[in-house]
């Protein structure tokens, strides 16, 4: 008998398990790349670090993401909170709710999982 969409295991949700075949299992951590990935996609999110504060940290040898982002899977639904840092010049209200909707539809045709939020938080803005 086929499980669909079961509970967290191990940071790992289970899109299908049968007796016949296994289960196939995706890490939080995929979920969360994919999230990535399609925000780095919408125009107006920077896709390198370019702020004054990486700098600094750069310098300090320490290492800043221009995108990350954090996913919680309950019950087969996805929550993702992500920090971006978005280009000089682009209007955020506009690039953040382009990134809401590609990041909510990436993860729901990769994984058929329900996005029930996106929740954006411009960390920076890029400068050249």
């Amino acid at each position: 008998m086929a499980k669909k969409n079961a509970t967290d295991r191990n940071n790992s949700i289970i899109l299908q398990g049968d007796d016949k075949f296994g289960e196939v299992l995706v890490s939080n951590h995929v979920v969360a790349t994919i999230a990535n990935l399609a925000a780095s996609e919408v125009e107006g999110v920077s896709k390198k670090n370019g702020t004054l504060a990486s700098g600094l940290m750069k310098k300090a040898g320490m290492k800043e993401q221009p995108i990350s982002s954090k996913v919680e899977i309950l019950g087969g639904k996805v929550e993702v909170s992500i920090a971006v840092t978005v280009e000089y010049g682009f209007p955020i209200p506009t690039v953040t709710k382009q990134l809401q909707d590609k990041v909510k539809t990436s993860i729901e045709n990769m994984t058929g999982l329900e996005v029930t939020g996106v929740n954006v938080r411009v960390s920076a803005i890029a400068v050249e």
